[in-house]
């Protein structure tokens, strides 16, 4: 009896670490990223900002609509803002 409780805390402290680990690794090695290609032209982003500072359409809106992180959007707004369309 005692064999068996032993045996199964020890399953449990294993099933805790490996949801350790997992949390820690993150994607798997040799996992790619689903957009690792994507590329903007200069000219591609300033029409996004525009959209957005024009109000044409909301950086949340334009976000979910191009599948663009808003962070990145956001981003780009405010290097428009500060530097123009060279940023």
């Amino acid at each position: 009896m005692d064999n068996e409780v032993i045996n199964k805390k020890q399953k449990e402290a294993r099933k805790q670490i490996t949801k350790k680990e997992e949390r820690r690794i993150g994607r798997p090695k040799g996992a790619k990223n689903k957009n690792s290609s994507r590329y903007w032209s200069k000219e591609g982003k300033y029409e996004y900002v525009r959209l957005i500072i024009s109000r044409e359409i909301s950086l949340s809106q334009s976000a979910k609509e191009n599948n663009i992180s808003s962070e990145m959007l956001s981003k780009w707004v405010k290097r428009y803002q500060e530097s123009g369309i060279e940023s």
